[in-house]
């Protein structure tokens, strides 16, 4: 994010959305909620993804009636034509003063494009237009109050896991000067999506980690299990590492063009269409990475060097420890960055075999875990069925052997709404998955992946990646 600066009245800075802090501020946010929600109704991907059963079924029963609003038509043409989604949504949420007082905090002319180029300044004006029409009409501030025990459950469970660890200390290191206030806002529409936008305003900079909620507890609340931790280092890294990205990407761009181009397929099933997108998250994973190396145990470090080059980031290793090794000369990034630069030019410079060699690796992986894969012998719906009833509320699957008693279903846009508590029968050997369905629609139920092999045989082999696709019946 390029910098500029802002004029604020007094009072803007007692808000807790601003207020200085030593340690992470854990605080719900109207204002994120409120996008997100709109997004959601627009039918959104990534805002449609909440896993949140019983806050789900209120949002639908509070806002059935607000779906043809004019907002919902404006959302969807803000994404097809100016594609506005994903973390653009959270940029224009942290620039919304209040929710009772929906209008810009900074000078839109003074910040856009360098803030966010999806946006333009007459779209988000009239977005925010919009937006403040939408709440009162639907008192979007009575739902909100309405659900505050949800949200500080999810807040002190953030605050629970914060408390163990240090991440400021990491960022004084790499980044200092940067002044920063760290606020980590709990999103409960957003399911797994989680986003890092920042803000500078005048002499300080506000990083933010907008962390979707994806587990609940067996009373439906929200909570952040300890694996959260390296998504939260992840998402308030963005606002160190996107500047820096930025602002030398002209000495790096062939490079990457090239890097992207190996490894495009990869990239682009999560989004990530650019090479500069894919500098902005090649150096916030590696920055993460040697934040696990540096406070974590060591099978953790290998299992995040493992998935970020199954997702296409063949070069992890390498630059991390670049990372690695600037830290314990007391060196920070932006006075390292030569050193960064000439070690992705070098391996660009050979990325065709770089790349060649790790996919070999994997690919001989790969093949062992098919030899010794479990079997799906039985499963209540097939991949490719069509008019599967949309009253089907167990999805099952029997395995040709005992399993562990773990499980990973994966997050996917079309996942069904899971309404219940999953699990094995007594003999290990039979899943199920409560789930709700509607008429004519599209399904997707994913079984493990690349980088989650929950299903395992007592024997501790993975089940291979499993997709079913189904479409429930006309009405």
């Amino acid at each position: 994010m390029k910098s500029f600066k802002a004029i604020l009245v007094a009072i803007l800075f007692a808000s807790a959305i601003f207020a200085p802090a030593a340690a992470v501020e854990v605080k719900s946010d109207p204002r994120v909620e409120l996008c997100s929600l709109v997004f959601y109704l627009a039918g959104a991907r990534e805002y449609s993804m909440c896993r949140i059963p019983a806050y789900l079924k209120k949002v639908n029963s509070w806002f059935a009636e607000f779906k043809e609003h004019e907002i919902v038509p404006f959302t969807q043409q803000l994404r097809r034509e100016h594609s506005v989604s994903y973390d653009a949504v959270m940029k224009a949420a942290i620039l919304i003063r209040s929710v009772d007082r929906i209008e810009p905090l900074l000078n839109l002319d003074e910040i856009l494009p360098a803030y966010e180029e999806r946006w333009q300044k007459g779209k988000l004006l009239k977005f925010y237009s919009l937006l403040a029409d939408f709440a009162q009409k639907s008192r979007f501030v009575q739902f909100y109050d309405e659900n505050t025990a949800l949200f500080e459950a999810a807040e002190e469970s953030a605050r629970g896991l914060l408390a163990r660890h240090n991440l400021q200390s990491w960022f004084d290191k790499s980044f200092p000067g940067t002044n920063a206030d760290f606020i980590l806002v709990p999103a409960y529409i957003n399911g797994p999506s989680c986003y890092g936008p920042g803000l500078q305003v005048e002499d300080r900079n506000y990083s933010y980690c907008i962390l979707g909620v994806s587990q609940v507890d067996d009373n439906g609340m929200p909570v952040f299990a300890e694996s959260v931790l390296q998504t939260i280092f992840h998402e308030f890294c963005h606002s160190h590492t996107n500047p820096l990205s930025d602002k030398y990407f002209s000495e790096l761009e062939k490079s990457c063009d090239k890097m992207f181009d190996l490894a495009e397929d990869e990239l682009s099933r999560q989004a990530y269409a650019t090479s500069r997108i894919l500098l902005y998250e090649s150096l916030v994973r590696a920055c993460t990475g040697a934040f696990i190396k540096e406070t974590l145990p060591a099978a953790d470090y290998e299992a995040f060097i493992n998935k970020q080059e199954k997702l296409g980031f063949y070069w992890i290793e390498p630059l991390t420890m670049q990372i690695c090794e600037l830290r314990q000369r007391e060196i920070s990034l932006e006075t390292g960055f030569p050193e960064i630069i000439a070690l992705l030019n070098g391996y660009a410079g050979n990325s065709a075999a770089n790349v060649a060699e790790i996919r070999q690796k994997w690919e001989t992986e790969f093949n062992k875990i098919i030899k010794n894969s479990p079997r799906i012998i039985e499963s209540s719906v097939k991949n490719g069925e069509t008019g599967v009833s949309e009253q089907l509320a167990t999805f099952t699957i029997r395995f040709d052997r005992p399993m562990l008693k773990q499980w990973s279903v994966i997050d996917t846009p079309d996942m069904p709404d899971i309404t219940g508590k999953a699990g094995f029968d007594q003999s290990m050997t039979t899943f199920s998955l409560p789930i709700k369905l509607e008429a004519a629609k599209n399904y997707t139920i994913q079984l493990n992946s690349t980088d989650f092999y929950g299903f395992r045989d007592s024997n501790k082999n993975p089940l291979i990646p499993t997709t079913i696709s189904f479409r429930t019946r006309e009405p």
